[in-house]
């Protein structure tokens, strides 16, 4: 009986290490290509461009990515690294909502209402896009 308990304990503790790990690894690449995104997004990036390697990250990661990109919506920051945010987001997330979708040319208090607005939909409806605990899929919804 002890030596069964001892092996679903390090079943128990082999599994909770490798989602630790699985974790840590999307947090470190999202991260890493959300800074990229932000220092290397320029006007020349269009929607119909093939994905740059930092995209190509966001892509990848899926519906793990959402909680960063919602976190990285900041105003003032550079309005084509906006653009890309949002337009993941959308991609990801809310589909349908298209006007989220920060625009280089939109005004200061746009971005800030866009930016609020999207903040708003992840606080209320978050959850049905997204669960933490399931870090080993990209997709958390059925869409």
């Amino acid at each position: 009986m002890k030596g069964a308990l001892r092996t679903a304990a390090g079943f128990a503790i082999l599994a909770l290490l490798a989602w630790v790990g699985l974790y840590v690894t999307w947090h470190i690449r999202i991260i890493g290509a959300l800074r990229t995104m932000e220092t290397q997004t320029a006007p020349a990036v269009s929607t119909t461009a093939p994905p740059s390697e930092a995209e190509a990250v966001v892509i990848d990661a899926g519906c793990r990515a959402l909680p960063y990109l919602v976190g990285a919506l900041d105003p003032t920051k550079n309005p084509y690294f906006l653009n890309r945010v949002t337009w993941h987001i959308t991609q990801s997330g809310p589909a349908a909502n298209q006007v989220w979708i920060i625009r280089p040319e939109d005004a200061a208090a746009d971005r800030a209402k866009k930016c609020d607005m999207l903040r708003e939909w992840w606080r209320d409806h978050g959850s049905e896009y997204h669960q933490t605990w399931r870090i080993w899929r990209s997709r958390c919804v059925a869409n």
